[in-house]
């Protein structure tokens, strides 16, 4: 039969022993709230810099493969600064095409092989689409 092995108390308090490192820690001075503060907002990235290390180069590709035999656009490598106006850019490139689509994630899906016509949309908007994948 397997030993039994022998739990440590971590709740805290004097069953941790005097080598505890947060022993001498207090919450003395801080707020209710335990929520670490947003980070900093960060400044929009220009035209050709580097934030994704390919600058403002986005990723065109076409997928069918777990989509249920459906095939999709997706675009992918937008800069950070970008990612919070996704929405709004697929929005625009479902109207334009006269598509369905999505945003998952960092990526938009757009419904059905149309690489030409969201490269020319996304050139127009100031990016440098590529075409990526087979």
């Amino acid at each position: 039969m397997a030993k039994k092995k022998e739990r440590i108390d971590t709740a805290g308090g004097e069953a941790l022993g005097a080598d505890n490192p947060f022993g001498a820690l207090s919450l003395d001075g801080l707020s209710g709230d335990r929520r670490s503060a947003p980070p900093p907002p960060t400044a929009p990235l220009k035209k050709g810099s580097r934030g994704n290390g390919h600058g403002d180069r986005l990723e065109i590709r076409r997928l069918k493969s777990g989509k249920g035999g459906k095939t999709v656009t997706e675009i992918r490598g937008f800069p950070p600064a970008a990612r919070r106006h996704l929405p709004e850019l697929a929005k625009a490139l479902k109207t334009r095409l006269g598509v369905g689509g999505a945003v998952k994630g960092d990526t938009i899906e757009v419904q059905g092989d149309n690489r030409e016509a969201v490269a020319s949309c996304l050139r127009e908007r100031g990016y440098r689409p590529v075409f990526a994948g087979g």
